[in-house]
């Protein structure tokens, strides 16, 4: 039970700790294209896979703080161990080709890079922005669905820690309390919706407010700079 409600915490502090601020509050062309050339450096930096997860990771810390840092690291570091470990253990058991200890810390920090970086992309999505877009594109009675999501989340999150602690309290078993977990959560979100139907069966008229900050863009344009160095650096090599 401590373990599921550690990851229910990790997933909190990864995606929802922070509002609408940080690299929320950059432009969106510049974030789509960190995150593509993100992805792009994994082919360059294949066997030095720990250099873009520092660079991911710095950005976050110095975007977000370092509670953000530390539960994104945890949280994609297990998909990674796990690559890792099994895809060692097996080849020592036989199962597979032989593969040296080093190369199972890659294979961590490949799986993880790729983790850490789905994480990143998903922390620093703007609800606000993103309604924007939908009203641009018409579609401006689904509009307040991503800022209703982002507000009732991270409240179903906290409900079904509770329950979880509630059930460690008891002495429960963990599989026992994720019913009540779940039903927390269901309550809470038909909850919302009973309360903001008119809402949520209107159009929004008009594009929300959202501003810019200009040292997080900074941070986002030097990310940039630095994929984009590396892969030309790699390409010019190549030809």
């Amino acid at each position: 039970m401590q373990i599921i409600g550690i990851l229910v915490g990790l997933i909190y502090r990864t995606l929802f700790m922070t509002g609408e601020s940080g690299l929320r509050n950059v432009p969106s062309i510049l974030k789509i294209i960190l995150i593509v050339l993100s992805a792009l450096i994994y082919i360059p930096l294949y066997r030095e896979p720990y250099i873009p997860l520092l660079i991911i990771l710095i950005i976050g810390l110095l975007g977000f703080n370092r509670w953000w840092a530390a539960a994104s690291l945890s949280l994609s570091s297990i998909p990674g161990i796990w690559y890792g470990l099994t895809a060692y253990l097996f080849g020592l058991a036989g199962f597979s080709n032989y593969i040296t200890p080093l190369e199972a810390i890659m294979i961590y920090f490949r799986t993880t890079y790729i983790s850490l970086l789905v994480l990143f992309a998903g922390s620093i999505i703007s609800p606000v922005r993103l309604a924007n877009l939908m009203i641009k594109i018409g579609l401006g009675d689904k509009a307040i669905t991503p800022i209703i999501l982002w507000r009732t989340m991270p409240a179903g999150l906290h409900d079904m820690m509770e329950a979880l602690a509630i059930g460690s309290l008891k002495g429960e078993k963990a599989w026992k309390r994720l019913g009540p977990a779940t039903a927390s959560m269901l309550e809470y979100s038909q909850f919302v919706w009973e309360n903001n139907y008119h809402r949520l069966e209107s159009s929004l008229k008009s594009r929300l407010p959202c501003r810019v900050e200009k040292k997080y863009t900074v941070l986002i344009i030097a990310g940039i700079i630095i994929d984009a160095l590396i892969i030309t650096l790699y390409f010019a090599e190549i030809i």
